[in-house]
C-alpha cells in the first residue's frame, strides 16, 4: 500500500536529492519530474556523502550518516511518487488508444503486457464494457466504509477532529492527507487504515455478477486467467532484469 505525501513533503525531498534551495512549483511534480533524472541527482549526492571525501576535514562519520539517510529516503519517497503518479496517468489516458466495437465501448485489442487490476483485466479482454468498468469501479468505491469512521473506530481520532478536518480540508485534498498535515494521523496509520478500507470494500468483480454480466463459474475463470496472466507478465520481466 503506497503512502500519501503532501505536496510540501515531496518538494521538501527534492530539494535535498536535487541540492536546491528554492522553492518549487508544484507542476514540476506533477510534469518536469522523472524517474531517469531523480536516480542521475541521486547518484552524484550519494557520492558527496561518502567518507573518503572529507579524510582531510575529519567530519563526523555520524553525520554523513544522517545526511545518507535523509538522501535515501528522500529518494524513496520521490521514486514511489513517481511510479504512482504516472500509473494513474496511463490509466486516465488509455482511452486514446484503445480499439472499439462499434458503439459497445468493449476493447478489441490486445490485453496489455503490464499487471492489471482484475476490473481491468476484464475489460482489455474484452468482457466487460468500459463503461461497465467505469460503473463498477464508481460502487466499488462507494461501498467502502468512509477512513473517519475507520479512524474513530480504532480510536485515532473523534468527531470532533473528524468535523474539522472536513471543515478545512482544500480542494481535490483526500481526507486522509489532511489528517496527516494537521497532525491527527501519521503516515503509518494511514497506511493501515487504507490498508484496512481496501479489505471491506467489496470485490469488483461481485458487481459484474450481481448485474448479470458473468457468472459465478465465469468469474472462477477469469479469476484464474487474471493470475496467470500477472504472473506471466512479472515472469517475464523479471527474467529481462536477470539478462
Amino acid at each position: 500500500m503506497s503512502v500519501v505525501h503532501s505536496s510540501s513533503d515531496l518538494k521538501e525531498a527534492c530539494k535535498i536529492v536535487f541540492g536546491i534551495e528554492h522553492d518549487l512549483p508544484t507542476n514540476f511534480l506533477y510534469h518536469s519530474l522523472q524517474l531517469s533524472g531523480l536516480k542521475s541527482a541521486y547518484r552524484q549526492r550519494i557520492k558527496e556523502c561518502h567518507p573518503d571525501l572529507f579524510q582531510s576535514v575529519q567530519i563526523d562519520n555520524t553525520i554523513l550518516e544522517e545526511k545518507t539517510k535523509r538522501l535515501n529516503e528522500a529518494f524513496e519517497k520521490l521514486k514511489k511518487f513517481i511510479l504512482a503518479r504516472d500509473q494513474k496517468n496511463r490509466f486516465k489516458n488509455f482511452t486514446k488508444n484503445i480499439h472499439w466495437n462499434s458503439s459497445q465501448n468493449y476493447y478489441t485489442g490486445r490485453i496489455p503486457q503490464t499487471i492489471l487490476p482484475f476490473g481491468r483485466y476484464l475489460y482489455f479482454a474484452g468482457i466487460v464494457s468500459f463503461q461497465s468498468l467505469i460503473n463498477a469501479i464508481t460502487w466499488q468505491r462507494r461501498q467502502r466504509p468512509p477512513l473517519g469512521q475507520l479512524a474513530r473506530n480504532a480510536g485515532l481520532i473523534s468527531d470532533r477532529e473528524i468535523t474539522h478536518i472536513l471543515k478545512i480540508k482544500k480542494p481535490r485534498e483526500k481526507f486522509g492527507a489532511c489528517a496527516i498535515r494537521l497532525g491527527y494521523l501519521s503516515e503509518r496509520q494511514l497506511q493501515i487504515l487504507l490498508r484496512k478500507q481496501q479489505l471491506l470494500q467489496p470485490k469488483i468483480g461481485s458487481y459484474f455478477v450481481k448485474n448479470g454480466l458473468i457468472s459465478h463459474e465465469q468469474l472462477k475463470k477469469l479469476l484464474r486467467d487474471h493470475i496467470l496472466h500477472n504472473w506471466m507478465v512479472t515472469s517475464i520481466k523479471n527474467s529481462k532484469k536477470t539478462r
